[in-house]
């Protein structure tokens, strides 16, 4: 009868065993599930936050070029002239403009066609949707758009290859 009691016993301390760890097994499976999601919303927010301080960064930059143009308007002259390199010979040029930059752009206009001897004739347009120090040349089938906004999209697209 003792023999029957262990055998009872020694099943039931079995059954028990396994049950528990079947639970066990159960938790583990839950707790990993619940370790990967985390890993995944970590791996987000890490995202995120590169994305936010690409953003702070460039938002700097941009504010750091507009207090610089601020204080030293004629940099547009420089700007205008850099752009004006990169297409060849035309017989008109159309540049547009923030309407403070113009204004420099249109008191130094005979310095700047002095500067690119290929154009005929350069129209200065004024644009109020551009910031200041941004320009687009346009030039019978060329268009340079050389706007703080559009090399600064350009710098993040770079970083976000790069990162």
């Amino acid at each position: 009868m003792s023999e029957v009691i262990s055998n009872i016993r020694y099943k039931l301390a079995k059954k028990n065993f396994l049950a528990f760890k079947k639970s066990c097994d159960k938790a583990q499976n839950d707790a990993d599930g619940q370790f990967i999601d985390l890993q995944n919303k970590m791996e987000r927010l890490n995202k995120k936050i590169k994305e936010l301080k690409m953003d702070l960064v460039l938002d700097t930059t941009k504010i750091l070029i507009e207090e610089c143009i601020k204080n030293n308007p004629n940099i547009i002259i420089d700007i205008l002239l850099k752009a004006l390199k990169n297409i060849s010979e035309h017989t008109g040029v159309e540049v547009y403009a923030h309407p403070k930059d113009i204004t420099i752009l249109s008191a130094n206009l005979t310095d700047i066609t002095r500067g690119c001897s290929f154009a005929r004739k350069i129209t200065l347009l004024e644009d109020e949707n551009l910031l200041r120090g941004s320009i687009i040349v346009k030039a019978n089938k060329s268009i340079i758009d050389a706007q703080i906004s559009t090399q600064l999209a350009e710098l993040k697209n770079l970083f976000k290859v790069i990162s």
